[in-house]
């Protein structure tokens, strides 16, 4: 009886510090509309690693990039977009493993706000052994998601995978020649990379 309730007493511990070191690691994103073309972008509950920014437009195009500190105690920046095309953008701020988005449009001299967005980055390993490289993804929006294969910028493998909530895939690469290649996650306007090296 002592040996199950030490097992209980450790789980619901391993269980509350993992909560406790995951709500630690989420940021605070807010983004605000301000007057003109102006908007302000705010990051609290900054966690131990580094976060990076982005603004891309409709066309994957980087507009904007930066790159915090991971001793940083908050981020605060106004953007000023009167300089931006007419159209709309997406703003990525990405810390480890977890992605959050939001969506605006600049139009006239107003800059309005879409829905906010948190994903987690899919999950790669490659066993060099066997030659398999494995991918999880939980898919919260429900997308369609494609896991492609490059070799340089050469295209040689692209599959559509289930849109299901939780994305799992293993892809046997023991047929391709010794060299480099890209495995790429794709789903909605999202790619995410991963370098194998095959010896």
């Amino acid at each position: 009886m002592k040996t199950n309730l030490k097992i209980v007493s450790f789980i619901v511990i391993l269980m509350i510090s993992g909560k406790l070191s995951f709500a630690s690691g989420t940021p605070k994103v807010e983004m605000k509309p301000l007057i003109g073309k102006n908007a302000v972008l705010q990051i609290t509950d900054m966690p131990e690693t580094s976060l990076e920014i982005t603004i891309k437009n409709k066309t994957g195009e980087v507009i904007y990039y930066s790159e915090t500190e991971s001793d940083s105690a908050g981020y605060r920046n106004v953007f000023d977009f009167s300089e931006y095309k007419p159209g709309v953008y997406d703003l990525i701020v990405s810390n480890g493993k977890l992605v959050t988005e939001r969506e605006f449009t600049v139009a006239g001299n107003v800059v309005n706000l879409g829905n906010m967005q948190m994903n987690n980055k899919p999950f790669f390993a490659f066993n060099d052994t066997d030659h398999i490289v494995r991918v999880t993804y939980l898919n919260y929006p429900g997308e369609k998601v494609k896991l492609k294969v490059y070799e340089g910028n050469e295209l040689i493998y692209n599959k559509a995978l289930d849109n299901s909530f939780s994305v799992n895939q293993g892809l046997n690469l023991s047929k391709l020649a010794a060299g480099q290649y890209q495995i790429v996650l794709a789903t909605g306007n999202k790619q995410f990379n991963y370098p194998v090296v095959i010896r």
